[in-house]
């Protein structure tokens, strides 16, 4: 057996090194997917967490609460209805626009604000808004 001649050693060579190339390719698509994916939950992350702030705030007008407070009355609003923290959050912000806001919603919002208030009522000199006799969706 004979060994190699040059030609066929820097074939192998070369032949080595498109197979490492490509590897170093398929491993920069799969990282660029993976940053891809990041950054979408991230930008999504950073969209639903500007959404409960402003709920949040919401709450702090409304209630008089501290941002503890109105982070507290949030969540358990959320935990009582079944529906979710963002979507409870948008229906709030909506509520703050249109002094509408569904009854499930509404009733749990004057128990659990009805914890911090001074007075005995659910809102201190607010007028309760309008409810609506629907039911959110939980989706």
């Amino acid at each position: 057996m004979s060994s190699p001649t040059f030609e066929e050693s820097l074939e192998d060579n070369m032949r080595e090194r498109v197979d490492e190339l490509f590897e170093e390719r398929r491993w920069a698509q799969d990282s660029a997917g993976e940053l891809r994916d990041e950054n979408a939950q991230l930008r999504q992350a950073l969209g639903s967490h500007a959404v409960v702030d402003q709920a949040i705030g919401v709450l702090l007008a409304v209630g008089q609460l501290r941002p503890d407070q109105g982070r507290h009355v949030l969540s358990k609003v959320s935990q009582r209805t079944g529906i979710k923290l963002r979507h409870v959050a948008e229906l709030l912000i909506e509520w703050a626009r249109t002094g509408q806001l569904c009854t499930d919603i509404r009733h749990e919002l004057d128990q659990q604000l009805a914890q911090y208030a001074d007075t005995g009522t659910a809102v201190p000199g607010m007028p309760p808004p309008t409810a609506t006799p629907r039911t959110a969706d939980t989706g």
